[in-house]
């Protein structure tokens, strides 16, 4: 299973043994590849990796826990202190319009001084895994900063904590821009409304009598918006 593992990685491993003094095992891999300490994660039935150095802490995930801000963005209280839930499915792209489980846990991560917590379906331990760039093929995927062959011998994407970060607030941001949007939109069209020109509705008043209808309706589309 050794030898499979490095020989998919394009790496070399050399057996040498001698009599009465014992066996010696040399292995050798490629310079693009370095070896990293990550917890082990389950989002989706996909597994990713998150470095350890960036992990604070793990608990388990409890709706008393999370208060809401504008009916979208999540905090989490962590004795006494409000640090933003990241939903990882909806992040990634991956929400499937199942409802969220109740067993969720959240993972406390660090980047830059900013804290966030990160919800995931399972914790599934700490690996030390060697982790190789991953080209131009996840190139826009800035929350990816690279993959690893794991024990299985699947692979497990190696999570970027800046990158989600910043996926994160981009996300935020098109979310207020939109609102914004919205409000000058309706804004706009109050003020369109406010100054149509009286003199259509006053001569069909003077007209054929219709023009009274004419008035009901735009005073019923008045106080319908």
């Amino acid at each position: 299973m050794v030898k499979k593992n490095i020989d998919a990685m394009r790496g070399y491993l050399d057996i040498e043994s001698k009599l009465g003094k014992g066996t010696k095992f040399s292995m050798k891999l490629p310079l693009t590849l370095a070896i990293i300490e990550g917890m082990l994660v389950s989002i989706s039935d996909e597994k990713y990796i998150i470095p350890t150095l960036s992990v604070i802490e793990s608990l388990s995930l409890k709706s008393e826990m999370i208060s809401t801000i504008a009916g979208r963005d999540e905090l989490i209280n962590l004795r006494g202190e409000m640090l933003p839930l990241l939903r990882t499915k909806r992040i990634f792209g991956l929400d499937n319009g199942e409802k969220e489980s109740a067993e969720n846990t959240v993972v406390v991560v660090e980047d830059g001084g900013r804290k966030v917590g990160l919800v995931v379906d399972k914790l599934l331990g700490q690996r030390q895994t060697v982790i190789k760039s991953l080209g131009s093929t996840f190139a826009k995927q800035k929350w990816i900063s690279g993959g690893a062959i794991l024990s299985d011998g699947n692979i497990g994407l190696i999570i970027d904590i800046g990158g989600v970060l910043q996926l994160s607030e981009m996300a935020a941001g098109e979310l207020h821009h939109d609102k914004r949007n919205i409000v000058k939109n309706e804004e706009e069209s109050l003020n369109d409304r406010d100054g149509e020109k009286p003199e259509s509705i006053e001569g069909d008043i003077t007209g054929n009598g219709q023009g009274l209808s004419s008035v009901a309706e735009k005073e019923e589309k008045f106080a319908g918006v």
